[in-house]
């Protein structure tokens, strides 16, 4: 592919310029898109093209390097779900802990948490970063739509898995972590993971109430 042969895609807006198209990081290389990527929006431009330039900063381009998915909106999720992969342990912290909870730590354990609590809210706003306006060969066109996924407890909706899991937790009054498991074990839905966890509470109850009164076969 020669490089007379792409086109290379420019942000809009200067506050964008050098900002990777995937993850809103500073942009150090150019991801190799293949010429389907940006078909419906490019279908009046010369056919011959065999490819776009798309900025992307050192994570992203290495996530993509060998990612031959021609179209772009696959490829902004193959390197979100590996920014997600890459920086789990942190997400998790950040899910996991509120301000409240970390300022009543140690001194030592409070300072580590915290680092964790950080990079993972940073890590986070890679995942909900919804790119750009952009220009290709002189013509320009809006921010690719992101759909956001949003998370509902029994008619709550709420727009990052965070904020559902910290109401979930105390509403329903089940510990962060496990409610996160129950989250993971059934279908990723809070109102599966709540029913079920006090089902099984209820369950522990009338074991429990079975065996103080005797009638325990």
């Amino acid at each position: 592919m020669s490089e007379s042969s792409r086109l290379r895609l420019y942000a809009v807006s200067p506050a964008r310029f050098h900002t990777c198209f995937y993850c809103g990081c500073d942009a150090s290389e150019f991801d190799l898109v293949y010429p389907g990527a940006f078909s419906e929006l490019l279908s009046r431009f010369d056919s011959e093209i065999e490819g776009y330039e798309i900025p992307a900063c050192s994570e992203c381009y290495r996530a993509l390097r060998r990612e031959r998915a021609p179209n772009i909106d696959q490829r902004i999720d193959k390197a979100k779900q590996a920014i997600a992969k890459q920086y789990s342990k942190a997400l998790t912290v950040y899910q996991m802990w509120e301000p409240d909870e970390v300022e009543e730590l140690s001194d030592d354990l409070r300072i580590s948490i915290q680092a964790g609590v950080k990079l993972g809210r940073e890590t986070q706003q890679r995942l909900d970063f919804s790119g750009y306006e952009f220009e290709l060969d002189g013509a320009k066109f809006p921010a690719l739509m992101v759909n956001r996924h949003r998370f509902e407890v029994f008619g709550e909706i709420f727009d990052s898995y965070r904020q559902a899991l910290s109401f979930a937790s105390k509403a329903y009054r089940i510990p962060k972590a496990k409610l996160a498991q129950g989250f993971a074990e059934h279908g990723h839905c809070f109102e599966r993971a709540i029913t079920a966890h006090h089902q099984q509470m209820e369950s522990r109850l009338v074991k429990s109430a079975v065996i103080g009164l005797g009638l325990e076969r």
